[in-house]
């Protein structure tokens, strides 16, 4: 990979990263208007749970993706960047393209979700 790529990439994941602080930010207003929002019956209450469950099912994603976001940061700081973790070879820019903080190469991607059905 280049340091044009591995800039390119880098610049990628920091507005995706911002992008996720924009959506915390939002969640958080939305539950703080489902507290003040006045329930009249149960129909309203079942909404209101509803939304707080998918809000905070998708938080949880979007939380790891961040994550996974300031570890790929923290690897362009120091030099591993697009470094598969479990076989060391490095990852494809197509995939990286798709999913720039990808942890593993398709091959071990693969690996790992058959693994986790046996």
């Amino acid at each position: 990979m280049t340091n044009i790529q591995r800039e390119e990439f880098k610049e990628i994941l920091l507005k995706r990263k911002e992008q996720l602080q924009d959506s915390f930010a939002n969640h958080v207003n939305e539950m703080d208007a489902l507290k003040h929002q006045k329930m009249s019956d149960e129909i309203d209450y079942a909404n209101a749970s509803m939304q707080n469950l998918v809000g905070n099912s998708i938080s949880l994603h979007h939380k790891k993706e961040y994550d996974d976001i300031e570890i790929a940061l923290m690897k362009i700081e120091e030099g591993e960047y697009g470094i598969c973790e479990m076989c060391g070879e490095e990852i494809r820019i197509d995939r990286l393209k798709v999913k720039p903080h990808a942890k593993y190469c398709i091959i071990c991607r693969e690996f790992i979700e058959k693994e986790g059905r046996k």
